[in-house]
């Protein structure tokens, strides 16, 4: 077989996850929230760790991210409202997120002034 006609076998292949150690991590409220415009001035306890194929860049997932449960993505999280810190701890949260449609799927994401 050539390289080129093993190469293009090889690009065929569906890798459906991304390693581990390379989706970004946040943090969450263990439990759904009520209406985002309301959350961002509640305490909450967040230390439920949530992945992401957001952007390394952006310090939390946005508008149109995908987030899951585990680090291998074959775990969405489920529809709600969900308080998001950058890290694991007690207090406001950073911000709250809806997922509609059941495939983790983020339709709206409200940044809270902490």
């Amino acid at each position: 077989m050539s390289n080129i006609n093993f190469f293009r076998i090889m690009v065929g292949i569906a890798t459906p996850y991304l390693a581990p150690t390379s989706r970004p991590t946040d943090f969450r409220y263990g439990l759904t929230v009520g209406k985002p415009v309301l959350e961002c001035e509640t305490s909450r306890l967040m230390n439920v760790t949530i992945y992401s194929d957001k952007d390394p860049t952006q310090l939390l997932p946005a508008n149109g991210d995908t987030v899951y449960t585990t680090a291998t993505g074959n775990n969405y999280l489920a529809n709600g409202n969900y308080a998001l810190s950058t890290t694991s701890r007690t207090g406001n949260p950073t911000s709250v997120i809806t997922i509609t449609g059941g495939a983790g799927l983020i339709t709206a994401a409200t940044l809270c002034l902490v």
